[in-house]
């Protein structure tokens, strides 16, 4: 049975599912923007680290981790594969909300609510957020298809739409339809 937009504005539970590769330094960046992050009074949010099957001492520094804000857990998927991770991130969660990022996005302060509420609210199953590349990552030669290769969606024309797991949000019941991502379609696999 679908949650009517009232029900899911009383409960405002959020997982936010952050997939995590071999990235140590980018952990602790990342860690300290999203203890930061500021929730709505009514909500929960459970912040969920899927560590992606990382060979450094990334499961050592999470746990160590101190967020002030969110509740949050670590689980790990020991094989390599980002639809992988961001599954069994799905399977940790509780949310009636699951919103998608990777450990190398630097989100908006307000990310939390402005990709949930039109989900909470009932406007629409899912949000896609804009993607932009950091600095240091441009290219002059780059064109609108490299940059989403690199998933920045920022340069996409008026009426495209692609859902790229570094900044979006689904709601649970639309799990009932597509249960789970398909491990053969993510980098380094068949393709996206």
């Amino acid at each position: 049975a679908l949650l009517s937009s009232y029900a899911l504005l009383a409960y405002g539970l959020a997982s936010a599912i952050i997939v995590w590769g071999t990235r140590v330094e980018a952990y602790r960046r990342t860690c300290g923007v999203m203890g930061g992050l500021l929730i709505p009074a009514n909500w929960t949010v459970e912040f969920i680290v899927v560590d992606h099957a990382s060979v450094d001492a990334t499961p050592a520094v999470v746990r160590d981790a101190r967020l002030q804000k969110p509740r949050w857990k670590y689980v790990s998927e020991l094989k390599a594969g980002h639809s992988l991770a961001l599954n069994q991130g799905i399977s940790a969660s509780r949310g009636d909300v699951l919103l998608f990022t990777d450990d190398d996005v630097v989100p908006a302060e307000d990310w939390l609510e402005r990709i949930a509420t039109p989900i909470l609210e009932g406007e629409c199953d899912a949000v896609a957020g804009r993607i932009e590349l950091a600095g240091h990552l441009e290219r002059s030669w780059m064109k609108p298809v490299h940059r989403t290769w690199l998933a920045a969606n920022g340069g996409m024309r008026q009426g495209e739409l692609e859902m790229f797991g570094a900044n979006m949000g689904i709601a649970r019941f639309g799990l009932q339809r597509l249960p789970e991502f398909d491990p053969a379609l993510c980098p380094g696999r068949l393709g996206f």
